[in-house]
């Protein structure tokens, strides 16, 4: 009994079910389902008429989840294809990374680029290859790299007849001294995590430079793993000797899958900036 009278208090005023995260409140604290309250078509509060706010009501939300009346919702993109099925505030995370959500183009987004494309996944190849910079798993690349100018650059990468698309970021940073580069894998957070990436640096036959890192989800800000150098940081003044007289650097880069049985990890000293590469 006393369940059902929770249950009561814990309806949405306007689609009349358990209230799903986010829970938002108007001025006077009643609250709704944030997916009911569109501010394009909800400006009052369907119970006492006042206006609505943005502030969340948190602990009706663990309340709600300790309950376990937090229902399981289909992914708004599950007409695109995407079969997850997940509690409606476990869902909220999901949506940010699911892979048939609808992107914009990557290079507006991290490097400012004046590109307005949007589309789903399986056209982003098809984007950046004719747009800007497509690539395979695994090649050699030849860049322009001037250490006098915060630059950054990004290309998308086919692993696998497109089963796996990948970002590779660059940044130059002037102020760190440093040039960072990144492999962030879209979908999945803990997806990611099955693959990594080496990264070598040549120059002629004998000289390179190699890093080995696990690759990152989509989702995660370029910058702030760069801030974390949980990625490729190297040092201008290791980078700049594998500057040629054209001013460009030639690198190699490969995406594997993660095998645990030999796990691999980046280390860096700390004292020399010097990179290192060991099996553990």
């Amino acid at each position: 009994m006393k369940i059902k009278l929770m249950e009561s208090l814990l309806e949405c005023p306007v689609c009349y079910e358990t209230m799903k995260p986010p829970i938002l409140q108007c001025i006077k604290g009643h609250s709704l389902c944030g997916n009911c309250c569109d501010p394009s078509k909800l400006t009052k509060c369907p119970t006492c008429r006042s206006a609505m706010s943005t502030t969340r009501n948190y602990q009706l939300e663990q309340i709600i989840k300790q309950m376990k009346l937090d229902s399981k919702v289909k992914c708004p993109f599950a007409e695109e294809g995407c079969q997850f099925v997940l509690k409606a505030s476990e869902m909220l995370e999901h949506k940010k990374e699911c892979r048939y959500r609808m992107f914009e183009c990557e290079g507006k987004k991290y490097c400012g680029w004046n590109c307005n494309w949007t589309g789903p996944i399986d056209k982003i190849c098809d984007h950046f290859k004719t747009e800007h910079t497509l690539l395979e798993f695994k090649g050699a690349y030849k860049k322009d790299l001037d250490l006098k100018e915060n630059t950054k650059h990004v290309a998308a990468i086919d692993f696998g007849k497109r089963s796996h698309i990948f970002w590779m970021k660059s940044k130059v940073d002037v102020e760190k001294e440093k040039c960072f580069w990144v492999f962030q894998r879209i979908g999945l957070e803990k997806q990611a995590a099955n693959f990594y990436y080496e990264f070598e640096l040549c120059d002629g036959p004998v000289r390179k430079l190699k890093v080995s890192e696990f690759c990152e989800g989509d989702v995660r800000e370029a910058e702030d793993i760069f801030k974390s150098e949980k990625c490729v940081s190297i040092p201008f003044n290791l980078i700049k000797n594998y500057i040629d007289k054209s001013g460009k650097i030639n690198f190699r880069y490969r995406i594997m899958k993660y095998n645990s049985e030999h796990p691999v990890a980046a280390l860096q000293d700390k004292t020399t900036g010097n990179i290192k590469n060991e099996r553990v």
